[in-house]
């Protein structure tokens, strides 16, 4: 939690307050740790939005027997207790109809153009895919309490990052424009700039254009579904402005026929986002680029060759 911490501060602003505790020892879970990060960024950024003049989130990490939650004991947890990770709020809170869909893909209570709807629905498909369950208790004007219990490990915990073996990542110096919902563009830009790279953040529906028309950029990354186009829309426009760029489409739903059907020939990156394979993608997309620009074009070379016979 102490790496994510100041992410997650810049994320809801200064007119939030934000508790994080821990009750005790809790134990491991077993999991892929930038997903993990990914659900509690989601769940914060909900919770942020629940707030709009402000409030309070807390963060809990203890350990409970699940046995009363809906839907029972997480599929791959023993007898044991689970780990869990509690989110609460003091926003406006939601009525049953709503808690009934928060979960499904492209539900969304916001405003057109506000966002896509697909936030706590990964949230949902992270934790199921680590063998666990999500619970929500809310009421209007109560605020909203989100429980993600997670299979307990009995294995120790993973060796500190700094005696673990150090692999170099990809990295460059190019400029990359990235839009997408705030906590992606954050983790996104946090991971880029690391690694050498300058990151643009932009929001639709305006800012990507005005920034593609003033400064050069030579990736665009985003998601295929946004608010108010498809990614493949925006990227055409910022091609107008700029014919060099080349783009790199991530989604949620990588799989999902509808958007294959949409964009059947984009390479996807995945989400939620891991550090390292943000980096080679992008940097992959990046080198097939500048090979393209460096190919001799058919038809001079075909004169060439005539030339000499």
């Amino acid at each position: 939690m102490q790496g994510i911490e100041p992410i997650l501060r810049r994320l809801i602003g200064e007119d939030v307050e934000l508790l994080i505790s821990q009750s005790g020892d809790v134990g491991c879970v077993e999991g892929d740790r930038a997903q993990l990060e990914q659900v509690i960024m989601n769940l914060v950024v909900n919770a942020r939005e629940a707030m709009p003049s402000g409030g309070r989130i807390s963060l809990e990490i203890s350990e409970a027997v699940p046995d009363g939650v809906p839907g029972g004991r997480p599929p791959r947890a023993a007898a044991s207790p689970c780990v869990v990770l509690t989110v609460t709020d003091t926003g406006v809170g939601m009525d049953e109809a709503t808690r009934a869909q928060i979960f499904e893909p492209f539900f969304t209570t916001k405003a057109p153009g506000r966002g896509t709807g697909l936030g706590l629905s990964t949230v949902y498909g992270i934790v199921k895919q680590h063998g666990g369950l999500i619970s929500v208790e809310s009421s209007p004007g109560n605020g909203t309490t989100f429980k993600v219990y997670l299979p307990r490990t009995a294995e120790a915990p993973p060796a500190p990052e700094q005696d673990r073996p150090v692999t170099t990542m990809p990295r460059g110096s190019e400029k990359i424009l990235v839009e997408d919902d705030p906590e992606v563009r954050s983790l996104a830009r946090e991971v880029l700039e690391k690694s050498g790279y300058s990151v643009l953040e932009a929001a639709l529906p305006t800012t990507p254009l005005q920034i593609a028309a003033r400064s050069r950029v030579d990736l665009v990354l985003t998601d295929i579904v946004l608010p108010q186009m498809r990614g493949c829309a925006l990227v055409e426009r910022v091609t107008r402005l700029q014919p060099h760029v080349t783009a790199l489409f991530m989604s949620g739903y990588p799989d999902d026929p509808n958007i294959r059907d949409w964009t059947p020939d984009l390479d996807f990156l995945p989400k939620p986002l891991t550090p390292e394979t943000l980096l080679v993608r992008v940097r992959a997309a990046l080198d097939r680029t500048r090979r393209r620009r460096r190919r001799p074009s058919r038809p001079g070379a075909g004169r060439h060759e005539s030339e000499r016979r």
